[in-house]
């Protein structure tokens, strides 16, 4: 008997809201002449077409892809989500 779990929010937000300012935020990070989704592509060992795909949100990104980035851009995960949780947090109050 196998046990699949799937997380669907974190934080009791969606998803595509952390992952697609995760993107944006390792954006930041890259020289201007380096394209985020061949980056991507690279790390996570993906297509162009499903970097693209989870740059857009429209794909959600997997625990293990998130924790590939974290450690290749030496980003807090914890520290990240809870800067959004309070970003969106402020602006709702």
């Amino acid at each position: 008997m196998g046990l699949s779990v799937t997380f669907t929010k974190i934080n009791s937000m969606e998803p595509t809201g952390i992952q697609v300012a995760l993107f944006l935020h390792i954006k930041t990070l890259l020289p201007e002449h380096v394209a985020l989704v061949d980056t991507i592509a690279d790390i996570l060992d993906i297509s162009n077409d499903s970097a693209y795909r989870r740059i857009r949100g429209e794909k959600p990104i997997s625990l293990e892809e998130m924790q590939k980035l974290a450690v290749q851009y030496k980003i807090s995960l914890d520290q990240f989500m809870n800067l959004q949780s309070d970003a969106l947090s402020s602006a709702a109050g």
